[in-house]
């Protein structure tokens, strides 16, 4: 989300629909898990996005869209775990190379 900055505003243009306020912290939990697991890159924009969910503007909700186009259109970026062997059905611990 180059370019975009977010910030607080006044209160006056914050979303006040129970049902947009619940897809928006929906939205940012499903990013943050996502960047977490395999996307590092979405850090920043998914941190910016977590600290407006008290009271999101739709400002934010459009950032947010946003970023969800961007994960969704790149599924090719990310963190790939790859076995070093392969599985032969045992219980031991395998080890896995991070790729990406």
């Amino acid at each position: 989300m180059a370019g975009l900055e977010l910030v607080r505003g006044d209160d006056s243009g914050a979303i006040v629909d129970p049902k947009q306020i619940f897809q928006y912290r929906s939205l940012t939990a499903v990013n943050m898990y996502v960047m977490q697991w395999s996307r590092p890159e979405i850090y920043n924009a998914t941190r910016g996005q977590s600290r407006m969910m008290q009271k999101p503007q739709p400002t934010h909700m459009n950032a947010l869209k946003r970023l969800c186009h961007y994960v969704v259109g790149t599924p090719n970026r990310g963190l790939v775990l790859h076995p070093d062997r392969a599985w032969d059905g045992s219980t031991k611990a395998h080890k896995f190379r991070i790729r990406g």
